[in-house]
């Protein structure tokens, strides 16, 4: 086998030992390497097993010493034996003994069968070994039997957890889904109830009866109590839609397999690409449902019958910042185009927000509630198991009457009677008084019980456990510096406190293991059912707990924790101290969006003072001690999805947002009378200055300001003010300082002020010369802020440097790119396509000739490492200086409030124009085709519009027919202000100094 990679042996028998060695290490998992070389009675032995090791990883077995080889490696010593014809004899003579690599040599061999009843380890190795033979043999056959065997296993476990003993009492319910699924009624259904009630159970209950049916129907289950999902990302949406799908529908797992692996290749190259965009977002959705029908799915799901459950939907609804929205607008195409005939299940805690969910779908209601006393009766008697006669039938019933029918407070009931002795039922019965004993105290009563009889010798974690519950996590330093005094511990050593923490893990039933080995968090479902009242209760120990945790966090002491967590953390706490201490407006908007379900714990005033912020309602003027970004942040999460999402009125006076919010809606003319406030905010704020989502300089409001006035005698007085007001803190900013620091390469804060003070057409101050670097060598660009930057703040003397620039960032579906590449060889003075963007760009036209571009095929993530470089002499600066102004992304959000205004029929005769004179013009965006969706889901499609346009060099033709067409101020307006903005970037170089 030859190999250049050979390391120097002194003698040929290391050599052909090391050879012969790692041919068989090849198709083995880990091994024992003495036993692959034999015993180590000889030199040459020796220098083969020591060159064996150096592409060995060590794994760890108690028993012995084990290798096994690395990945890299494997592959190619597998790729040489298969190219050189030596594969099929290494694989007869291998006798594999380990789970790996007898999959890995059946599987190339071509008789690998799928074992349905193998542990989760010997599937995790045949996964593995599928990955190694993919690229010598095709695998797919297993693969897809693989993912359904492992999901089946999980579905089989996680049903298990959620219905260990079967469902109880529910079977009127599971009757109502039944129906459901067999397509009666309307095509949704909210399923709520009451934290612990059982929905959950009742979903799984039901997946398992489809699952066993002899024509199950593909069921699609998104829990949004994953961290995966929360932050409804289309993106994530459709890829896990399309795995689940895979298994599913096995015979449609080729297509889907094809679209995961598109979807995969966009997550990677095109997300920072669509973060360039106001439409981004629009545009990355049109995308992903344009590959969606690339690969023919709407033809082969059309009568799948799929049902979509939507799980634990609070988590999302809490947020109240769009994402619930951006999820309806994707189930609403999901059901209209991709899977028509789905029917969707949504389920959540029971309130108004689920309630809205019911209204907005139609959906038919479906309550979860308690058991009755027969069904609780029977719930807690299994629960209990052996000890059902030592509890005695008539304590069960009163027990369940009393208490009520909750499963998990009856779970609770079982786990504490199962280790209690024989006068605990009698107790509880008494403690819990008359049997119309309000539910929620009689149920604090149950768990105070509970914890007084904590299996543990240890008094004081009896004292903690309880009040404990007013924390989120539990660390040993919280137990000792936060815990010990309220709980009566007194001082408590370090040692002491770890014991205690110890004792407490073993708890199981009250905590689980947190987010690193020495923290705990108590089961969510426990801490919701008794919160509330433990804050009624034992008000005064609650009172004492929150107020030291609020200054253990807020003294930054919790090392495991980074600061904005600890922030959140001590926010959490202060909501429960005395209204002297209320949370400031914007501290309790960030708390709120960040804590999730937990808002729930919050007091009612601070509850209902949440929801009036997050619908834009301000209770005063801020805080004094409150910066101008902390306010831009806090007020921000309540519509940063979209400009869409509803509409928002701020009633603060924060100079940024407003403007921010009036130039997003085009209302120039505004922007314009902020401008002055919008610079002092600026200039107060400049050290700490970042946009409040992203750290894009284009869509800072003092850009924005720039943009909306340039060219106008008020654009020119603002860039001497803002002139004036540098110089004055000149000594104080930190100029030098990245304005993106968690970037490999970002714009210093000076480069970003020259670069807005060229847009103002006012020169660099004097005073601040020193502070242009003219040395920097020009960093590849493929950002749009940096190509801003490049072009406005240009390069000193007579020397210039070409700028390498990425193909995203440029109008490459214009007349002008259709010349470049189009050009013998794409030459052309000045100009340099590099081979990745021209093998695209050439694939991309050469196709456009043949038949309409998809919206999948015009975008560039596929050619997101594709540069062109440009260069900037003096007989080529015109040329170039054209490209250099790249895509108009900065002025998108006005542009599309202009489109808006236009009739629909408008619309589609402009993009009729558009595809008659463009042939790379998409075939979505074409007007039969946009008669069918703008009805559906206007926004987005005129964000794509928008974008598109400006990737086709037509931006300039749109905003001329939207003024045309729905003439007015803002149309008006925005299309002087593209003018302006687009004569400016198009300038020569000019050197603002």
């Amino acid at each position: 086998m030859t190999d250049r990679s050979f390391p120097a042996f002194t003698t040929d028998a290391a050599r052909d030992l090391w050879t012969d060695v790692r041919k068989r290490a090849a198709l083995l998992g880990a091994f024992n390497p003495i036993e692959l070389v034999g015993r180590l009675d000889e030199d040459f032995k020796i220098e083969a097993l020591s060159a064996l090791g150096n592409e060995c990883s060590e794994v760890v077995d108690p028993a012995n010493t084990r290798w096994q080889l690395k990945p890299d490696t494997r592959r190619q010593i597998l790729k040489a034996l298969d190219g050189e014809g030596q594969l099929a004899d290494a694989i007869a003579k291998a006798a594999p003994p380990d789970d790996f690599g007898k999959a890995l040599t059946g599987v190339l061999r071509g008789g690998l069968s799928i074992p349905h009843d193998a542990t989760l380890g010997v599937l995790g190795a045949i996964k593995s070994a599928l990955q190694f033979a993919a690229p010598l043999v095709s695998v797919s056959e297993q693969q897809g039997e693989l993912e359904r065997v492992v999901a089946s296993r999980e579905l089989d476990a996680a049903i298990q957890s959620l219905v260990p003993l079967g469902l109880i009492g529910r079977d009127d319910l599971l009757g109502e889904l039944d129906r459901f699924a067999a397509g009666e009624g309307r095509a949704s259904i909210v399923v709520s109830g009451a934290g612990g009630s059982g929905k959950s159970a009742l979903l799984a209950e039901f997946v398992r009866r489809n699952h066993a049916a002899a024509r199950p129907r593909p069921i699609i289950w998104l829990d949004f109590d994953s961290a995966s999902l929360l932050q409804v990302e289309p993106i994530d949406l459709m890829g896990e839609l399309a795995r689940q799908l895979s298994i599913a529908l096995p015979q449609h797992r080729d297509a889907l397999v094809a679209f995961r692996d598109d979807v995969d290749r966009r997550g990677v190259a095109g997300r920072e690409i669509s973060e360039q965009a106001f439409s981004g977002a629009a545009t990355e959705r049109s995308v992903l449902w344009a590959l969606w029908n690339r690969h023919g799915l709407p033809t082969l799901l059309r009568d799948s019958q799929t049902i979509m459950i939507l799980d634990t939907i609070e988590e999302l609804l809490v947020q109240e910042d769009g994402r619930a929205e951006v999820l309806f607008d994707w189930l609403d195409e999901l059901k209209a185009s991709a899977l028509i005939g789905s029917r969707v299940i949504i389920s959540g805690r029971a309130g108004s927000e689920l309630e809205a969910v019911a209204q907005r779908l139609d959906a038919e209601p479906l309550l979860v509630g308690e058991l009755d006393n027969s069904a609780g009766s029977r719930l807690l008697r299994i629960l209990l198991g052996e000890r059902v006669d030592a509890v005695g039938g008539g304590n069960i019933y009163s027990l369940v009457k009393r208490y009520g029918g909750n499963p998990l407070t009856l779970t609770i009931l079982a786990r504490y009677l199962k280790t209690a002795d024989a006068t605990a039922p009698r107790e509880l019965l008494s403690e819990a008084g008359s049997a119309d004993f309000d539910k929620q105290y009689a149920q604090h009563a149950l768990y105070r019980r509970i914890i007084s009889r904590l299996r543990t010798d240890d008094p004081d974690l009896v004292k903690l456990a309880h009040p404990g519950l007013v924390l989120r996590r539990v660390t040993p330093d919280l137990i000792r510096e936060v815990l010990a005094e309220p709980c009566g511990l007194g001082p408590v050593s370090v040692e002491r406190a770890s014991v205690l923490f110890d004792a407490l893990r073993g708890q199981i039933w009250l905590v689980e293991r947190g987010d690193t080995p020495q923290s705990l968090v108590h089961r969510r479902d426990v801490r919701r059912l008794m919160f509330r009242a433990m804050n009624g209760v034992a008000a005064e120990a609650a009172l004492a707990i929150h107020r030291a945790a609020a200054l253990y966090y807020d003294r930054g002491q919790d090392e495991a924790l980074g600061a904005i967590e600890q922030s959140v953390e001590a926010l959490y706490h202060r909501a429960f101290c005395n209204p002297a201490q209320a949370l400031e407006d914007h501290e309790l908007m960030i708390l709120a969006n960040r804590i999730g379900a937990d808002i729930s714990d919050l007091p009612e005033r601070e509850q209902a003072r949440a929801r009036l912020l997050k619908q834009g309602i301000w209770s005063g003027a801020p805080s004094p001690s409150i910066t101008p970004q902390q306010e831009r942040q806090a007020q921000s999460l309540s519509h940063r999805r979209s400009r869409n999402v509803g509409s928002y009125n701020p009633a603060s006076d924060a100079p940024g947002l407003l403007a921010d919010d009036a130039f997003n809606r085009g209302e120039l003319e505004m922007v314009s009378d902020l401008g002055a406030r919008v610079i002092d905010e600026f200039v107060h704020d400049l050290n700490d200055y970042r946009r409040r989502d992203s750290s894009s300089l284009i869509q800072w409001p003092l850009w924005r300001v720039a943009v909306a006035t340039m060219g106008t005698a008020r654009g020119t007085k603002l860039g001497h003010y803002l002139s004036d007001r540098i110089i004055s803190r000149s000594l104080k900013a930190e100029w030098s300082a990245p304005i993106a620091g968690n970037r490999k390469r970002s714009l210093t804060m000076a480069d970003a002020v020259r670069a807005i003070l060229a847009l103002f057409e006012t020169p660099w101050p004097d005073p601040l010369a020193y502070l242009v670097d003219r040395s920097r060598a020009p960093d590849p660009i493929d950002r749009l802020e940096e190509l801003r930057v490049s072009r406005l703040n240009g390069w000193d003397g007579a020397e210039r440097r070409p700028a390498r620039v990425s193909i995203w960032l440029l109008p490459y579906l214009s007349r002008e790119f259709a010349t470049l590449v189009e050009a013998p060889h794409h030459a052309h003075p000045g100009i340099f396509i590099h081979t990745g963007a021209a093998n695209w760009l050439d694939r991309l036209y050469d196709a456009a000739k043949a038949r309409r571009p998809s919206i999948a095929d015009v975008e560039p993530w596929s050619a997101s490492d594709a540069y062109i470089e440009l260069g900037d002499d003096t007989a080529t600066r015109s040329h170039t200086g054209r490209l250099r102004v790249g895509m108009l992304v900065d002025i998108h959000a006005p542009v599309q409030a202009a489109v808006e205004q236009m009739s629909r029929s408008d619309i589609m005769d402009c993009a009729w124009e558009f595809e008659r004179s463009l042939g790379t013009w998409p075939r979505e965006l074409t007007a039969s085709e946009l008669r069918k969706n703008l009805p559906r889901d206007d926004s987005r499609w005129i964000g794509t519009i928008v974008e598109t346009a400006d990737r086709c060099g037509v931006l300039g033709k749109l905003v001329s027919v939207a003024r045309d067409s729905a003439p007015g101020r803002l149309s008006r307006d925005t299309h002087d202000m593209f003018n302006r903005f687009a004569t400016v970037l198009a300038k020569s170089d000019r050197g603002h100094r």
